[in-house]
């Protein structure tokens, strides 16, 4: 048996609110087919993510994070004292 796709977190917010996506673009203030794309798992620009989290009360991390790879740290080179 085939798999559905996994939720993206934007839809599980959304929905745990209540709201359908054009719900969440009104109050955001973007366009329904912005949801839908970010849903679709489309990343978004940075001014339409922060209205939609504003919109959901939430954090820009908390649901986009899965876009953000994660920084690796190296330790930083010595260099010879003059």
């Amino acid at each position: 048996m085939a798999q559905s796709p996994p939720v993206q977190p934007l839809q599980a917010l959304r929905e745990k609110a209540g709201l359908t996506q054009q719900d969440l673009a009104k109050q955001a203030g973007v366009y329904q087919s912005a949801v839908s794309r970010v849903e679709s798992g489309t990343q978004p620009s940075l001014v339409n993510a922060l209205k939609l989290c504003r919109a959901l009360n939430t954090s820009v991390e908390e649901v986009f994070g899965h876009f953000v790879p994660p920084v690796r740290t190296t330790p930083a080179k010595r260099t010879k004292a003059a």
